[in-house]
């Protein structure tokens, strides 16, 4: 009989490095006749790396409880392979690419389980299963993690067509929003009545950037695997000024597509994928724009649907941006970065 991993952590999707991660083995060896234990302690090796040959970052042991199991929580190791999002990450599409991967924020790991005799380290079970944990926070009560619910939109296909069952939220946490059906000026026709909408209030000097989980869900089109563009609709007042796509390439700084419509998977480093998106970052923001609205945006699926090869609609909670300003202030700023 071999160990197992009987509490397992959440699988992919993905979970948050910061909070708990308990895993649970069980199966050390015993004799069959006394039920003693014939090892002293479980092994469990945590394997880093977004390939099958990653690299041992922790080795663990413990020695079994009262019920013959070992409960780790590997929290801390997890949280020494993930970093803060590097300095520069505001200024992406202002100086540099136009969106950034997860390669910093992100690790991709799996495990190897056994137990020690004597000193001496056996390993009888490799699980195949990869796991993906962020660089951000949960709460002590969510195990397993929510990902799903919360996150990753749900794709499905309409006559060939890509159509967004169901939305989700960015990583990039707001509280306040309002509806489609409050908004009175210019928007997108396919920004519906219900749709939530986040607004930030901004001058032409403010830089600002939204993380999102790049991956779908659900029974989409075959190359609607990831955000394939994000879409900047601009406005003045009610009319509509420009659509612009900043399409999410490797070559842009995002990925996991080298061009537009590839329906690549999404892997390490492109998980999730931050896009600059105010009007400092956006640097093809219209000089007469009052507003203009964030959307991602998949591959539209057959020949003829969406437009410009793009699904209408956004994957993820639309974000408005609402010029107040038209002043450019050159401004130079000290940032602390607190843990």
């Amino acid at each position: 009989m071999a160990t197992t991993i009987s509490q397992p952590i959440t699988a992919l999707p993905f979970d948050q490095a910061y909070g708990p991660n308990p895993i649970t083995l069980s199966g050390i060896p015993f004799d069959p006749v006394t039920g003693a234990l014939t090892a002293d302690k479980y092994v469990l090796q945590i394997w880093v790396g977004g390939t099958a040959s990653g690299t041992l970052a922790a080795d663990l042991r413990q020695t079994p409880n009262s019920q013959g199991v070992a409960i780790f929580d590997i929290q801390n190791t997890l949280q020494n392979h993930v970093s803060p999002s590097p300095n520069n990450v505001e200024e992406v599409g202002y100086i540099g690419n136009d969106i950034m991967n997860s390669a910093n924020e992100s690790v991709v790991y799996q495990f190897k389980t056994g137990y020690e005799s004597n000193g001496q380290v056996t390993i009888d079970n490799e699980p195949a299963q990869w796991y993906l944990d962020f660089g951000g926070t949960k709460k002590y009560f969510e195990v397993p993690y929510p990902s799903t619910p919360n996150f990753i939109p749900t794709l499905t296909t309409t006559s060939g067509c890509t159509t967004i069952l169901k939305q989700q939220q960015p990583f990039t946490a707001m509280k306040a929003f309002r509806l489609g059906a409050d908004i009175t000026d210019g928007k997108p026709a396919w920004l519906t009545d219900i749709m939530p909408v986040y607004d930030h209030y901004v001058t032409l000097s403010d830089m600002t950037t939204i993380s999102y989980y790049n991956a779908v869900t659900g029974t989409g089109p075959a190359l609607a695997k990831s955000i394939d563009a994000f879409v900047f609709w601009q406005y003045s007042g009610n009319t509509e000024i420009g659509v612009n796509q900043v399409y999410n390439t490797t070559g842009n700084g995002g990925g996991p597509n080298t061009a537009p419509a590839q329906g690549l998977d999404p892997d390490y480093p492109t998980w999730a994928i931050t896009c600059g998106t105010g009007p400092r970052n956006f640097q093809d923001l219209d000089p007469l724009a009052t507003h203009y609205y964030v959307a991602t945006a998949p591959q539209a699926g057959a020949v003829g649907c969406g437009t410009a090869g793009l699904a209408d609609g956004s994957m993820h909670y639309v974000h408005r941006f609402n010029i107040i300003s038209k002043k450019v202030v050159m401004i130079s700023l000290h940032i602390n970065s607190h843990g």
